[in-house]
């Protein structure tokens, strides 16, 4: 019964013994009909009076404002329309003594109502019926939201228990005592146990952590969430063992879950199996510091350990080693480089064999090896490392019916403390193999300062690193030297030459850095930088100057680069100068050990429309039997015939067959050297075409050509006399 209708009877029954103990007191009799319109116009409840047929007899104050409703209009129509036809179907009028009570839909105006509708048969009351009406809305209401937060959190909790089952990641929660409450599927299948199985057991019995390395049980992160109260994470280097003996590498989290209170209700830990990923990132880790080919450590791993040799504080003596093998390019060239492949590997274990656990052992790259003896004195690593190179001279390596002999040149660097940095061990180990390969091969070397090799090895390998820095700062400055014509009306050519600026502004000429550069594979750059600054940055100057010829010098390796005609191709076909004006120099040294390279790239640059020059040609007497298999446009003989030309009859004659046979050939000659005049004339009756030397120019910067050297193809220079 509700709050309302309780107020209501109350108040009438107070109506009502008030009016008893008045009439009592006053001597009359009780009215009950005066009562009962008192009760029924001051209760909250609405009440009216209905007769056997339902129809509206009386009602009270109460029911209208109820209804909404006049009485005149209420009475229009049966009390049974006012209710939803769904809640009343059943209904019947009570007979009399009989109760009825039931909850139904009440229409108003701003829709529908909840009320108790409650009828009663009155005794002695000719079939009427009390029809009693209250509103029971608000508990409806928060009855249905009660319903609605029941139903969201059923819904929500499905949610979370389909994303949970859903997602990649273990989920275990358990209470405040440890004792597991829910597993995910992911969970169960990482660690073996059911969720139906683990239900009440505790954490640390179905969470089992082992040390990866003594295999001992650890106490799970969850106990130290709780402990603790804040997120703990799992270490690394630990595992979960699943119930079936399975070991897995996880990564995991526990916090400790709280109520709304703050109150700590338990936990929940997440994790996942990471033992794929870890497995993958081992080998990525392996592949970066390890060699593919031979499984050694390769340089990045072999340049870590040395530093870490070299950061020990007072350290014993360790030792670093560069191995060249020796005649090792002798088998790649000639049986193929899967043969090179299989002899790196064979010589890999061949050293591994002959040196202790500690060392550590890298493929620095091509047929080259650093070994880093560890703990070593200087007279042992002797020993291993001799012991090594006889290891290696034993090598009978046989491949498709032949069998080459292989060995191995050593230098040794002991890592005391004047070296500081992984670079100057490394350069001093260079230094000191290149002493051992010059000395005959199959040697070992150890570096000294006063080593005039070592020094001047030692001065390459700067000069090498400081190229690397001059080209990136655009140190170096080309220069031109002309190349004068004997005969009148021939146009004449400038020979490019390059320079380098230092540091302090100084100029260094090409004799100090071209060796270093040749040696460490740096000319191919620089040459791309020369062609760069003629074809492409001052291209448009060049073109504008009538009749200029240019004479550029090409190195073996960038002749060796298969990538070089197609960059240069790129280059002709931007630049506005014409590749008929160009004129390409390559050494005779150069054509003669690698006939078939060079070969193809002279005929490719002929097709270009350039012209060919073969330099100091006459150092070797076999350059007439090259001529015959190279077509070239110019060859410029030596300078060491042209010096003496005056006073050798032999050089004289050598420099007469020389420019005979070329012309025979329709090769243009070019004496080389010409610094003193009294060499022209001679030169002239020899039958040469042109000169260069002191005697006709000394190098310029190239700048000169666009202040001082502007000429036109008809302003050839005149004869030299």
């Amino acid at each position: 019964m509700g709050i309302t209708l309780l107020v209501a009877i109350a108040a009438g029954a107070l109506l009502l013994l008030i009016w008893r103990r008045r009439a009592r007191n006053a001597g009359q009799p009780i009215c009950d009909e005066d009562c009962y319109r008192l009760a029924m116009n001051h209760t909250g409840v609405g009440m009216a009076m209905l007769s056997a047929s339902g129809e509206w007899q009386n009602c009270n104050p109460a029911m209208c404002r109820i209804c909404e409703t006049p009485q005149d209009i209420l009475f229009l129509r049966p009390f049974t329309r006012l209710f939803h036809p769904d809640d009343i179907i059943a209904l019947t009028l009570p007979r009399e003594g009989n109760r009825t009570s039931l909850e139904a839909r009440l229409q108003l105006d701003s829709g529908w109502h909840w009320m108790r509708l409650t009828l009663t048969g009155i005794e002695g009351g000719n079939g009427c019926v009390l029809m009693e009406l209250e509103s029971t809305q608000a508990s409806h209401d928060v009855q249905a939201e009660l319903l609605d937060k029941q139903r969201t959190l059923a819904r929500e909790s499905d949610h979370l228990r389909v994303t949970l089952d859903a997602i990649a990641d273990a989920v275990i929660a358990t209470d405040e005592t440890g004792r597991i409450t829910f597993m995910n599927p992911v969970a169960e299948s990482l660690t073996g146990w059911t969720e139906q199985n683990a239900l009440g057991v505790p954490v640390d019995e179905v969470l089992e952590l082992v040390d990866d390395d003594t295999g001992e049980r650890l106490p799970s992160p969850v106990s130290a969430a709780l402990e603790g109260l804040q997120v703990c994470y799992l270490r690394d280097g630990n595992r979960l063992r699943s119930r079936d003996g399975s070991l897995y590498e996880i990564q995991d989290s526990a916090s400790p879950l709280r109520s709304d209170d703050g109150q700590l209700v338990g936990a929940v830990v997440v994790f996942r199996d990471i033992t794929s990923r870890r497995a993958m990132q081992k080998a990525l880790d392996f592949h970066t510091t390890h060699d593919a080919l031979t499984g050694l450590t390769n340089r990045r791993g072999f340049e870590l350990a040395l530093q870490m040799a070299l950061s020990e504080e007072g350290r014993e003596p360790n030792i670093l080693c560069f191995i060249n093998l020796d005649r090792f390019k002798v088998v790649n060239d000639t049986a193929g480089h899967v043969a090179g492949d299989a002899l790196l590997r064979e010589c890999a274990s061949v050293i591994g064999h002959q040196i202790r656990d500690d060392d550590v052992l890298a493929r620095l790259g091509g047929d080259e090896f650093g070994l880093l003896l560890r703990h070593c004195p200087v007279e042992r690593a002797r020993l291993i490392t001799e012991r090594l190179i006889d290891a290696l001279d034993t090598i009978r390596f046989s491949w498709e019916e032949a069998v080459y002999d292989i060995g191995a040149s050593v230098g040794l660097v002991e890592l005391d403390d004047g070296i500081v940095s992984v670079e100057e061990a490394m350069s001093r180990a260079d230094v000191a193999c290149y002493t051992a390969k010059h000395r005959g091969r199959g040697q070992l070397a150890v570096y000294t300062a006063d080593d005039s090799d070592a020094s001047r090895r030692h001065l390459e390998l700067q000069m090498a690193a400081s190229l690397r820095e001059s080209l990136e700062a655009d140190r170096f400055v080309l220069f031109v030297q002309e190349i004068r014509p004997l005969a009148e009306g021939d146009p004449g050519h400038y020979e490019v030459l390059l320079r380098l600026r230092g540091r302090d502004g100084e100029m260094i000429s090409p004799g100090a850095f071209i060796p270093a550069a040749e040696r460490y594979q740096m000319m191919p750059h620089i040459d791309r930088w020369v062609l760069r600054q003629l074809l492409q940055e001052r291209g448009a100057e060049l073109a504008a100057i009538g009749g200029l010829n240019l004479a550029i010098n090409l190195s073996a390796t960038t002749l060796d680069d298969p990538s070089f005609p197609a960059y240069l191709e790129s280059l002709l076909a931007e630049t506005p100068l014409a590749a008929e004006r160009l004129t390409f120099e390559i050494t005779e040294t150069t054509v003669v050990n690698q006939m078939g390279s060079v070969s193809d790239v002279l005929i490719w640059l002929r097709e270009q429309g350039c012209k060919v020059a073969l330099d100091d040609f006459g150092s070797g007497f076999s350059s007439f039997n090259y001529l015959k298999h190279f077509k070239v446009d110019y060859l410029k003989i030596d300078g060491s015939f042209v010096r003496n030309l005056m006073r050798s009859s032999v050089d004289h004659t050598i420099v007469e067959s020389i420019n005979e046979v070329a012309h025979r050939l329709s090769i243009q000659t070019v004496a080389e050297y010409v610094e003193d005049a009294a060499l022209i004339p001679l030169l002239r009756e020899t039958g040469v075409d042109y000169v260069q030397g002191y005697a006709i120019g000394r190098p310029e910067p190239l700048e000169t050509l666009f202040k001082h050297r502007q000429y036109h193809a008809n302003d050839a220079h005149p004869p030299l006399h």
